[in-house]
């Protein structure tokens, strides 16, 4: 006999995408509002048999122990040690993770090194470039008439950019990249810039422990919770993530055409006709409320679960051992969905964390 219990009840992020585009439409997006993701706040229930952390330095080492994870109210910078916060794993984590500033969906690459100099003389022809609300444009045989009065041109020295699709564990010695393109160009590739993790897309690495010896599971769920705004799915379409256990390869792909789905899902289809394939879902709606655990609905249509195992079927593990889940969650820019069209909707992301244990102790 086991014993199942929701032991986190959940992390709550929500993300609102109320965005627009200039001009035509192309696969990468840029926002002129912001998306948001309100403070992500980890409790854990009475009695919980699992501590939580998030990996100080948020890069996945092999046997790793609890003093490499911190807990409680942390605080994100941009450093060699991002996350600060009560050293060691524990039974709450407050994240206060914010992506305001979120403007592009993303892909892999390389950015431009491209620098700029003034002709002497200006030459509105093919290999000069011209300065446009503080962009280069490179002058082509196609736009080279729209540009015959400016009096000053540039040349570029340098290396140009690169842009591709984002999928963790590849193209080794690329950078995650902001899609940069418009109008003419689905990236323009004088101006190719790094992304910035936990502001561009989201990346951590979250450690789970038993605290207890008779543990034998543990699952780390993850809920793509879209908002009522909207009839369609939207550019959660083009919203993936992927994982990797203790270090293992990356697992994952497109939410909403990889997770329990027989068939292709655009941003036009209907919430309604999504499946859920849940397997948490159910025990997330009753407890969502964690200081009550009064029934609460949270899970509204088209929602979307991937659960993350950790540990054997009636194989007990050793009490606080630690283990390791690294995640991206990103817009992929080069995906068919992220269009125009596809933008407005809204999506929260949800995360429950449940246990099994041994002989039902």
């Amino acid at each position: 006999m086991k014993k199942k219990g929701l032991i986190i009840a959940t992390i709550v992020m929500v993300l609102v995408l109320a965005v627009s585009l200039t001009t035509a439409t192309y696969a990468w997006f840029t926002t002129t509002a912001a998306t948001t993701i309100e403070s992500i706040t980890v409790k854990a229930a009475a009695g919980a048999d699992v501590k939580v952390g998030m990996k100080a330095d948020n890069t996945y080492a092999a046997g790793a122990n609890q003093d490499a994870f911190v807990s409680g109210s942390l605080t994100w910078a941009d450093s060699a040690t991002p996350w600060t916060g009560d050293p060691g794993m524990g039974f709450e984590l407050n994240t206060g993770l914010s992506l305001a500033s979120i403007a592009k969906a993303t892909g892999y690459g390389t950015p431009s090194t491209l620098s700029y100099t003034a002709d002497q003389t200006a030459s509105v022809t093919p290999g000069h470039y011209v300065r446009v609300n503080d962009a280069y444009i490179a002058i082509t045989s196609e736009n080279q008439s729209t540009y015959t009065s400016e009096t000053t041109t540039y040349t570029a020295s340098g290396t140009a950019g690169t842009a591709g699709k984002f999928t963790p564990g590849t193209s080794s010695g690329e950078t995650i990249i902001k899609a940069s393109g418009s109008s003419s160009a689905v990236y323009d590739a004088t101006s190719v810039e790094a992304a910035i993790q936990n502001t561009d897309y989201l990346h951590f690495v979250l450690g789970v422990s038993p605290s207890i010896a008779t543990i034998d599971t543990i699952t780390v769920s993850l809920f793509v919770n879209p908002g009522t705004n909207k009839n369609a799915i939207g550019v959660e379409a083009a919203l993936y993530c992927y994982y990797s256990i203790d270090g293992g390869s990356f697992a994952g792909g497109q939410i909403y055409t990889t997770y329990g789905e027989n068939t292709a899902i655009t941003y036009n289809t209907t919430k309604t006709n999504i499946s859920q394939a849940s397997t948490v879902g159910a025990a997330l709606n009753a407890h969502y409320n964690v200081a009550t655990y009064t029934d609460t609905t949270v899970l509204n249509a088209g929602w979307k679960e991937i659960d993350i195992p950790f540990g054997t079927t009636n194989t007990a593990m050793a009490a606080d051992t630690v283990h390791q889940v690294e995640i991206y969650i990103f817009y992929d820019g080069t995906d068919t969905d992220c269009i125009n069209s596809a933008l407005g909707s809204e999506c929260g992301i949800l995360f429950s964390i449940t246990n099994t244990k041994v002989g039902g102790q």
